[in-house]
């Protein structure tokens, strides 16, 4: 039993300095002006509406679904389902104010042949 609890005792020291940083109604902001604001707290990860407002991303701004899991890595998915799209960020978060991660674009053109971009962003956490 005392190894039992212990194990869960050092689970949750390695996941919650990442997940502490995450609360409900938190907004993360790009350097390029888009937002993120999280809407739940799951374990290991969370939930929220991205909206995109990079021009350079892909024209679509209407709030999208977010999901991200978060312990050491960052891994966020965005469905922009309207605009026939989806973003994955994987990256690093510094636990404090900041979430380093590239990202990958899968989306249909205009043309309907699928497309693929790539970038990077760095989320600041603006309330």
């Amino acid at each position: 039993m005392k190894r039992l609890v212990f194990a869960l005792l050092c689970f949750l020291y390695l996941e919650s300095p990442v997940l502490a940083q995450f609360a409900r109604g938190q907004i993360w902001t790009t350097e390029k002006g888009s937002t993120l604001v999280i809407t739940a707290v799951t374990p290991g990860g969370f939930r929220g509406t991205f909206t995109n407002k990079s021009a350079d991303f892909f024209p679509c701004s209407v709030p999208s679904p977010a999901t991200a899991t978060a312990s050491f890595a960052f891994i966020m998915s965005v469905n922009f389902t309207k605009c026939r799209a989806t973003a994955v960020w994987r990256g690093d978060t510094d636990r404090v104010l900041a979430i380093t991660a590239p990202w990958a674009l899968t989306y249909v053109d205009q043309t309907g042949k699928p497309q693929t971009k790539y970038g990077f962003d760095v989320f600041f956490r603006t309330r």
